[in-house]
């Protein structure tokens, strides 16, 4: 089991929506997070450094799929998460819930 602050986690933010947030919840926990905004920075990163786990913002095109593609070669495990698209409270908790449930699924592989 890989102790907390050996853990490294690589968010792919290209919207820039979730990356920050997500990162300031998982920094005090003792995880290495580091946040990107494009395939290419994260292919770049996962080449170059070890990633436990990438969490992805989800989107039905050819980038993310090569994206997922590529990591899936370098045997990097990834989770998806929605980007937030609005100001909307119920958006917003539902938004939170999804960072709460990356952070159980990140604890169950802990």
């Amino acid at each position: 089991m890989t102790e907390l602050r050996e853990f490294s986690v690589l968010i792919v933010d290209r919207s820039a929506r979730f990356g920050s947030a997500l990162r300031m919840r998982l920094m005090p926990l003792g995880i290495r997070v580091h946040v990107v905004d494009s395939r290419w920075a994260a292919l770049r990163f996962a080449e170059s450094k070890r990633i436990d786990v990438a969490v992805v913002e989800y989107a039905v095109d050819g980038w993310t799929a090569d994206l997922c593609e590529a990591l899936r070669e370098r045997c990097v495990p990834y989770i998806y998460m929605a980007a937030d698209e609005g100001a909307d409270d119920r958006q917003h908790r539902h938004h939170a819930n999804e960072q709460r449930e990356i952070e159980k699924t990140l604890a169950t592989w802990l």
